[in-house]
């Protein structure tokens, strides 16, 4: 990720030793390297703003009501704590070098973005899409959330394993995530409600239920 590569780091499902002790040596070098500078390591949200990073990709199914209930989310938060809120919409992260693959992603998930932030405009003082940027820029910019919410995955790499942000992480509870999928040291899990409609799908995919409600608590937890 230095300058303009892109070093992508999977996880596969394993828990070979070797493989956590390679995994542990990549993050010793991004935290000693010029990659995460001091000053984003610590957050700058302003006096009266909660910056909450949302991952709205859905590659591997993702919470089936989104779209309605994020503004909700939104709303509450900033009921509860009696401050503004911005929206960080996040997304396919492009390599150095896109494929086929990369371009379609990125143009499936800003449509899914750009209907979020027609929806947030009432509620969020402010939104911006984060889909498509560069892991620089995204690094950048997740540096000003407080917050994320991220379905499992590598959805929450930056902003939680590399920032060390506080956050939620959702998921339909089809297979074993929560071991190999919560990024950072502050991360609560909440497990959806699979899809019945969608049978034969493999599990990785099935689209599920969360409350809203649910959420926002969660949230506010790992907030205190």
């Amino acid at each position: 990720m230095r300058d303009q590569y892109y070093f992508k780091v999977g996880y596969f499902g394993l828990h070979d030793e070797a493989h956590e002790a390679s995994i542990e040596r990549f993050d010793e070098f991004v935290l000693s390297s010029r990659i995460l500078r001091h000053d984003v390591q610590e957050s700058p949200s302003r006096a009266g703003t909660l910056t909450l990073a949302v991952d709205v990709s859905d590659e591997k199914g993702t919470w089936t009501t989104l779209e309605r209930d994020l503004p909700r989310v939104v709303r509450r938060l900033g009921e509860q704590l009696e401050r503004e809120v911005e929206v960080l919409l996040d997304g396919w992260t492009l390599p150095h070098t896109p494929g086929t693959r990369d371009l379609r992603r990125v143009r499936e998930e800003k449509k899914v973005a750009d209907a979020l932030r027609e929806r947030l405009q009432e509620v969020a003082a402010r939104v911006e899409l984060l889909v498509g940027a560069s892991p620089r820029d995204k690094i950048q910019r997740l540096a000003g959330a407080d917050v994320f919410l991220s379905r499992y995955g590598t959805g929450s790499m930056f902003v939680s394993r590399m920032l060390r942000r506080p956050g939620v992480v959702h998921h339909s509870g089809l297979a074993n995530y929560e071991d190999i999928h919560i990024q950072g040291p502050k991360v609560e899990v909440l497990v959806g409600e699979p899809d019945a409609k969608e049978p034969g799908k493999r599990v990785h995919t099935v689209s599920y239920d969360l409350s809203w409600e649910d959420v926002v608590e969660r949230l506010l937890a790992v907030l205190r």
